[in-house]
């Protein structure tokens, strides 16, 4: 991480921001949208992956009210991912594990890809209840291979 991103994280003091790379890597993540969606700092480095996360963890099955639609989204984007680079071997080895550990990614064997864009987010949080956050997402021109989601309610 380079400090800008670090202090650019920082500055959204009253907005989840998540900064995730290639194949949804969480790159990095403000104190807020870790309240809100994960303590991504809590997982191990290697295991930082908000597709992981949406399949795999039950917090995010009970976070998303629509969670068949959020998945949905995440698995067609690491689609368009590896339609890009076929040779994406990271991708590929993360496709390959959400396969073998998570039913409904196996299942949804359709052909439509995703590109992150701007969406509302139905959630219904623990202590605050239902809401829905808008996310806006930005692709940094100096590093295309990051996402920067910035959430508003």
């Amino acid at each position: 991480m380079r400090p800008g991103r670090d202090w650019l994280l920082a500055a959204f003091d009253c907005q989840p921001a998540l900064l995730l790379g290639r194949s949804t890597d969480v790159l990095a993540a403000n104190v807020i949208a870790r309240a809100l969606f994960a303590d991504f700092a809590a997982v191990p480095p290697g295991e930082r992956n908000y597709a992981r996360w949406m399949f795999l963890a039950e917090d995010a099955r009970s976070l998303f009210v629509d969670w068949e639609v959020r998945a949905r989204a995440v698995l067609e984007s690491l689609r368009l991912e590896i339609g890009a680079d076929r040779r994406d071997r990271g991708t590929a080895a993360l496709i390959t594990d959400l396969r073998a550990q998570s039913a409904e990614f196996g299942q949804w064997d359709e052909r439509r890809v995703h590109h992150r864009a701007c969406r509302a987010i139905r959630l219904r949080h623990p202590p605050v209840g239902d809401l829905t956050v808008d996310c806006e997402t930005f692709t940094p021109a100096a590093d295309p291979d990051t996402t920067l989601h910035v959430y508003t309610a």
